[in-house]
């Protein structure tokens, strides 16, 4: 399994790019963004949105009580 952070490789086309590769070895992704905020989110289900089936989904609360 492959985490990728959206900002750390580069945005949304790397990640799509790096979904479709590990998709065709067989590996998969789990895509996650540290960016704060709505933006953030809404780039990661965008992003997500667009990744072949063998993709993982989680969220890991932060503890941040805002």
């Amino acid at each position: 399994m492959v985490n990728v952070d959206l900002l750390d490789v580069g945005g949304m086309a790397e990640v799509k790019w790096i979904a479709g590769f590990g998709d065709l070895h067989g590996i998969q992704i789990a895509p996650r963004s540290t960016a704060g905020g709505l933006i953030g989110i809404a780039a990661l289900i965008r992003v997500s949105a667009t990744l072949p089936v063998s993709y993982i989904a989680f969220e890991l609360k932060d503890g941040n009580p805002e």
